[in-house]
């Protein structure tokens, strides 16, 4: 317990004026003083009326769970839907991959296929005849010098 003199000196500390409360030096609680008084409590800024109908001090009721639960479904599928429609134009990269035209393409006809060998076939020679001519182009030097 509490002398009204502590508690008015804490009740001066949160903007309560000195006027209100009796300075006697007879012991009580806070809840006995504030009640005497109707005073404004620390946690509840509205004045106590001494009303019995609703308890605005009260949490929500069944409204705000159900907000509350549609906010907790909704907003994560909401985010899913927005980044995961229209993927093509929001994440593309223009131009890179190449143009089929310009890609290489694997010949499916036997006429194709023949005339892809041959080609392989004369760029492997082609290389083979210069790789041996550089070669033979390094061995001479040492031939002339023996």
């Amino acid at each position: 317990m509490l002398t009204t003199s502590l508690l008015a000196e804490r009740f001066q500390n949160f903007g309560g004026s000195s006027d209100q409360i009796s300075l006697s030096s007879r012991p009580c609680s806070f809840r006995q003083l504030r009640h005497r008084h109707h005073t404004h409590t620390f946690s509840d800024s509205t004045p106590h009326t001494g009303q019995t109908g609703r308890n605005t001090g009260k949490m929500g009721g069944l409204n705000l769970e159900v907000f509350k639960f549609g906010m907790y479904i909704m907003f994560p599928i909401g985010i899913m839907y927005y980044f995961g429609t229209n993927l093509d134009s929001r994440f593309s990269v223009p131009e890179f991959w190449p143009k089929p035209e310009n890609a290489n393409r694997i010949p499916l006809e036997r006429d194709e296929i023949e005339a892809e060998l041959q080609r392989l076939r004369a760029r492997r020679l082609y290389l083979r005849e210069k790789r041996l001519g550089e070669q033979g182009g390094q061995q001479q030097p040492r031939d002339q010098q023996e």
